[in-house]
């Protein structure tokens, strides 16, 4: 008997996309948990929705620290601060994160025909609630680029989740 009732082919859809989105920005994360709920928040949400046959969102959770990472690989800057150029990058890595879902969801299991501009929700207060009849498969990753003494830092994560259908 499974101890969760995981969809396995998302799982590796989320898997699979997420690291080929941050290979755009020469990032290699390395998966290292799952779960069938969204994690604990973490300083900035960006949120695409996902919108097709089933309906739903990609969300990407990460630390301000792991957001100027990002950021920095992506344009090849060394910017020191969040400024909308730092926003504007991350949005455009989970956007491709969010088009990758959508070109692996795009089946006629799942879909998705469409994904939305991205959101990015910036402090760490808030909480992420799913409706009755979603299907959600988090991955929480790890990026080798921060130093190993910033450890809450170096992990995001990367939550899916449907409509069922």
């Amino acid at each position: 008997m499974a101890l969760l009732d995981l969809d396995e082919k998302l799982l590796e859809i989320v898997i699979r996309s997420t690291e080929a989105g941050l290979q755009m920005a020469g990032v290699k994360p390395n998966a290292v948990g799952y779960s069938l709920i969204a994690p604990r928040p973490q300083q900035i949400a960006v949120v695409v929705g996902l919108v097709g046959r089933r309906n739903g969102t990609v969300t990407l959770g990460l630390s301000e620290m792991a957001v100027l990472h990002l950021a920095n690989q992506f344009l090849q800057a060394e910017l020191d601060s969040l400024t909308h150029e730092a926003y504007d990058a991350v949005g455009e890595v989970v956007n491709i994160v969010a088009g990758r879902l959508k070109g692996e969801l795009g089946s006629e299991d799942y879909g998705i025909t469409s994904i939305s501009c991205p959101s990015i929700v910036v402090g760490g207060d808030y909480r992420m609630y799913q409706f009755r009849g979603f299907q959600t498969v988090s991955v929480e990753f790890e990026l080798d680029g921060l130093p190993m003494m910033f450890l809450r830092d170096r992990l995001f994560s990367t939550t899916l989740s449907l409509s069922r259908g």
